[in-house]
């Protein structure tokens, strides 16, 4: 439905590819707006700005090892053990999945700074 409201605002025809319209528009695809509440989230959840019934969500890979890792330099955190879809797409898989692809130094900055780089950082992926 998106796509399609997209190609009528634009006034292009049914198939028409939507990605340029989408980067044209600076609009953000649904799936890429769940994305992005779940990256502004593991934000929160970084700079402890979240409730602490968080703060057992998500373990950092330099908690996990006790020696030094590639991974464990960076701030990411351990991608938990799944062995279904429900695991897959649970917040504490997906949060970590899309904080471990976020750049470093998108991550620095602060939050409306990084809201706002990361959602140009979308866009620009179209």
């Amino acid at each position: 439905l998106q796509k399609k409201a997209i190609r009528i605002i634009t006034f292009s025809s049914f198939s028409e590819h939507t990605s340029p319209l989408f980067k044209d528009l600076n609009v953000i695809k649904l799936f890429d707006e769940v994305t992005f509440h779940i990256a502004v989230f593991m934000y929160k959840f970084k700079n402890q700005l979240l409730p602490s019934n968080f703060d057992v969500f998500f373990t950092s890979v330099k908690e996990t090892h006790s020696y030094n890792t590639r991974f464990s330099s960076r701030m990411t955190y351990a991608l938990p053990k799944t062995r279904t879809n429900y695991g897959i797409f649970n917040i504490r898989y997906q949060g970590a999945k899309i904080w471990n692809a976020i750049s470093d130094d998108i991550k620095l900055l602060s939050l409306k700074q990084f809201k706002k780089k990361y959602k140009l950082s979308i866009i620009t992926s179209y």
